[in-house]
């Protein structure tokens, strides 16, 4: 009986050093993660959260295969993130901005978000894939529908929200943000990856310090432009410069800052002297 007795207990002893160990294991592995769901707080009732994004979200390997759309991007967070990550439901907005300077010569770049399904999440990132930002994401644009509160789920899908930025700032100042703009066309390059329109931001802020980088650093990738999601891009940059970024009839265009200040606010300007089109009034 004692004999018995002894192996029970070492079984039993084996057993809980085998579930420290796999509790000590995956602590390390998910770390980070747990680090980032756990940052996640509500700092406005409207409501607006803030989260710091620790480690990577898998960015590299994104920009290797890339996402012709909605559903693939959705595939990769999936798999790549955490599992229910990156719903992407999409509201309509229009949305405004301006670049301009101030009389004692300090840069200012302003934009808001008009949309009827708007969450925002103020997310500060590490510079484990690029550089470190500072940007707002829409979480209405990876869950659901917006809600009160967040749940543990809720929280988990929230680790796809470098990929559904808003607007943001680099460590470098390069500022990028995203507008609607019906009519946007692109050509598909086959010897291109493809980028699903709404990760633009999140290339930009991570792998350029400029504008002029910025612009390069598109040339390289076709944007989908697929479904609701028809987009120009605005970006600025410490010096000053600033660009909106367009696709028109396939082609990629850049209206480039002409004078002392750039607005924005969805109609097309590349060869539209008239400003035909949704958003002329602002």
């Amino acid at each position: 009986m004692k004999a018995k007795m002894k192996l029970w207990k070492k079984i039993m002893l084996a057993f809980a050093a085998f579930i420290i160990l796999a509790i000590i294991l995956l602590t390390v592995i998910f770390f980070n993660t747990l680090r980032t769901i756990f940052s996640i707080k509500k700092i406005s009732d409207v409501p607006v959260y803030s989260a710091r994004y620790y480690g990577d979200y898998a960015l590299d390997e994104y920009l290797e295969h890339g996402a012709a759309d909605s559903e693939e991007l959705r595939d990769f967070l999936t798999d790549n993130l955490a599992d229910g990550a990156g719903k992407l439901v999409y509201g309509d907005h229009g949305c405004s901005a301006f670049l301009g300077t101030t009389p004692d010569g300090d840069i200012i770049f302003a934009r808001n978000l008009d949309t009827s399904a708007g969450e925002g999440c103020i997310l500060q990132t590490d510079n484990t894939e690029g550089s470190r930002m500072l940007a707002m994401s829409n979480l209405a644009w990876i869950l659901e529908k917006p809600k009160k509160g967040l749940n543990l789920a809720d929280k988990a899908s929230v680790l796809a929200a470098p990929y559904m930025i808003t607007d943001g700032m680099n460590e470098y100042g390069l500022a990028a943000a995203v507008f609607s703009a019906g009519g946007s066309q692109s050509d598909i390059d086959k010897n291109k990856i493809t980028l699903q329109e709404n990760t633009v931001p999140a290339l930009l802020l991570n792998k350029a310090k400029n504008v002029d980088e910025a612009v390069s650093l598109l040339m390289k990738y076709n944007i989908s432009m697929t479904g609701f999601s028809q987009y120009q891009y605005m970006i600025c940059d410490e010096s000053g410069n600033s660009a909106v970024i367009e696709f028109v009839n396939g082609k990629m265009q850049v209206v480039y800052k002409n004078g002392t200040y750039q607005i924005c606010s969805n109609v097309i300007l590349y060869d539209n002297p008239s400003m035909k089109g949704f958003g002329k009034d602002r």
